[in-house]
């Protein structure tokens, strides 16, 4: 029998057919709930350009300072809470945490029925650094409440799951939910052309947004040092915050470097097939509790993987291949290795491949749930 589920992203940051990783979380583990049988109503705080995954919103007026965009989501749960009573009779909540947001607690202790939060990052410390939040008390506050009343809080990764519990989250109640994929997307993708300049060069693609903390500059930098006649070369696609810099390299090593831009996340799996290998190069100040997704991609894609030794990726260090964040020369040395042995390249990939399709899957996590939404009700009643 086909259960309900309010289905919530109150952050106006994530546009449910957005791009970036989190829009992506959201929408494709929400088609995997609906294939698990679920009647999934998606309530949001941005609203859907496109019909790829159908939410109603309940919006999030805009205002011109921090404090202003602060307080708006603050007086706008009421207002939300109507928007997800609006879809009738629910079985769960579940809700991807946000700042601030407490609809769906408020909902789901209204109709005494089990919420169970995602937590993706410790958003009251990362606004705090990097957008100048100004109600952090509150932030905090708010979400030490949201925590301790909801029926099951699910860490993307083990390392955020240890910061949950020193927060104050009860272990009982706390599990290590990761990331996935959708596997009928990483089968048998058709491959999408490589650039020109790349065709009879041992690729290495990097994707995700370019911001300073994915290494971007880092990849610039040490593809730069190359020497004339090496085979490798570097394949980038996205956009974002350095993009003039990827500009400027593609421009000063056009045989070397090439940039696609952003492509849309279907095209993604072709892209990986296509490529010889992928890279993500943390940086020493990237975040250490997040759940890479870009890695999880690769590795589905049956793409072999170097990645910079952080805590975000050990869990798939017997997959993937590791240097040291900012180490160039082990970075160069492991790349070039692996360009030169395509029998290597191939038995890696195949063994990620096979993993990542078994355990890291959309509809494994959508499984998962319905166990853990079993459960919760069970103890709720």
């Amino acid at each position: 029998m086909s259960r309900k589920l309010a289905y919530i992203c109150g952050d106006p940051g994530i546009p449910p057919d957005g791009t970036k990783g989190a829009s992506i979380h959201f929408r494709e583990f929400g088609l995997a709930l609906a294939r698990a049988g679920w009647t999934v109503d998606a309530c949001t705080a941005r609203a859907a350009r496109t019909g790829t995954f159908q939410t109603r919103s309940f919006g999030c007026p805009a205002s011109p300072t921090e404090l202003g965009r602060e307080l708006v989501q603050l007086i706008d749960q009421r207002a939300a809470t109507t928007v997800i009573q609006a879809g009738g009779k629910h079985d769960a909540v579940y809700e991807r945490y946000s700042l601030f947001g407490l609809a769906g607690l408020a909902y789901a202790q209204e109709q005494g029925i089990p919420l169970i939060v995602e937590v993706n990052a410790p958003l009251w410390e990362e606004a705090a650094r990097y957008r100048n939040l100004q109600l952090q008390h509150v932030a905090r506050g708010l979400a030490r409440d949201l925590f301790a009343h909801a029926d099951r809080v699910l860490a993307v990764s083990s390392v955020l799951a240890e910061q949950l519990e020193a927060f104050g989250v009860d272990p009982d109640r706390l599990q290590v939910f990761p990331n996935g994929v959708a596997r009928d997307r990483f089968l048998s993708p058709a491959k999408i052309a490589r650039p020109a300049s790349l065709q009879a060069k041992t690729c290495v693609v990097f994707v995700g947004s370019l911001k300073p903390w994915h290494g971007v500059e880092f990849l610039l930098e040490n593809f730069a040092r190359l020497p004339k006649d090496s085979d490798l070369g570097l394949w980038i696609v996205g956009d974002g915050p350095l993009a003039s810099t990827v500009e400027r390299a593609v421009a000063r090593f056009p045989d070397r470097v090439a940039w696609t831009g952003q492509l849309p996340h279907e095209d993604i799996p072709g892209v990986l097939a296509s490529a010889d290998m992928a890279v993500a190069p943390y940086t020493e100040h990237s975040p250490t509790y997040f759940c890479p997704l870009k890695v999880v991609e690769a590795m589905a894609a049956g793409c072999p993987v170097l990645a910079s030794r952080t805590a975000a990726t050990d869990s798939f260090s017997d997959w993937i291949h590791r240097f040291d964040a900012g180490d160039g020369d082990g970075f160069l040395s492991l790349a070039t290795r692996l360009a030169a042995d395509e029998t290597k390249r191939r038995e890696l990939g195949e063994a990620a491949r096979e993993y990542a399709l078994r355990c890291h899957t959309w509809d494994e996590r959508a499984r998962e749930l319905d166990d853990i939404v079993d459960e919760a009700r069970a103890a709720v009643a």
